[in-house]
């Protein structure tokens, strides 16, 4: 089970090390996301954000595990009611790239201690990632990423 202050040192530390990230944030649920990313200015732009999991204990009573379901967000601010269709498809590759480099960074640190993944990425099911789209959120758009970790009762 990873610990909220954890998921908010991956953040910042993702934000070192991915250079077109100038921003994270840590939200609870969609209506505090709502409200972050209203707030969120065009001059803050590019936001990593994170959302504290659910956990959902998996497996049987001999081999409980729990299933810690993260998700993470690669957007850019925007005034969606002039954003070119150009405009459009040059946030989704600048924030696809974001979040390839995040899975690169995680996946690399998989099978060692180093990093503020510390181990977890060894707890990473690599059949849960999932990348997708996200557009005009609030006037944001970028890329969602969701994984799964397990992690021993």
């Amino acid at each position: 089970m990873i610990h909220p202050l954890a998921i908010k040192a991956i953040l910042v530390d993702m934000q070192t090390r991915i250079a077109t990230i100038n921003k994270n944030e840590l939200v609870v649920d969609d209506s505090q996301l709502t409200k972050s990313l209203e707030a969120l200015k065009v001059s803050e732009n590019f936001l990593l954000l994170g959302m504290i999991p659910e956990y959902q204990l998996q497996g049987t009573q001999d081999s409980l595990k729990y299933n810690s379901q993260l998700m993470f967000m690669f957007l850019k601010k925007t005034n969606s009611k002039n954003t070119s269709p150009k405009e459009l498809n040059d946030i989704l590759q600048e924030t696809l790239q974001a979040a390839k480099e995040f899975m690169e960074i995680l996946l690399s640190e998989k099978s060692g201690d180093e990093g503020d993944f510390c181990g977890l990425a060894n707890e990473l099911n690599e059949n849960s990632i999932r990348i997708y789209p996200i557009w005009n959120k609030s006037e944001c758009n970028g890329w969602g990423l969701d994984i799964d970790l397990l992690s021993n009762v």
